[in-house]
């Protein structure tokens, strides 16, 4: 991983990444270690985590079990549900999306 990536992040902050460029089912239940450690879910204080269908989130046995056992309920989305459940995705956050990764892109090749 670029160190650069990784400079002036908040401190406690993690960053992995896989060869192949996707998420990978280990690289997630690694990040729930994190997310875990950082929120502190209990009896009195579950958390409610809402994901994407991603195969790393839905078909991940250790992910849902370590989940459960720390009072984390996971939703995941229905696929091809984003205009609808997130219309602002499809809208002002596409957008956006576009001019901030050519601004990526330029930052990079600099």
């Amino acid at each position: 991983m670029n160190a650069q990536l990784m400079r002036g992040i908040p401190p406690g902050s993690i960053g992995e990444v896989h060869p192949s460029g996707w998420v990978q089912a280990h690289l997630f239940t690694r990040w729930l270690e994190h997310f875990i450690k950082a929120t502190k879910p209990s009896v009195e204080s579950p958390i409610l985590l809402i994901l994407d269908g991603h195969y790393s989130h839905t078909r991940n046995l250790d992910f849902i079990l370590r989940a459960r056992e720390n009072h984390i309920t996971v939703i995941s989305l229905p696929p091809h549900s984003t205009h609808k459940l997130q219309p602002l995705d499809k809208t002002f956050m596409g957008v956006l999306k576009c001019y901030y990764s050519e601004e990526i892109r330029t930052w990079i090749r600099r």
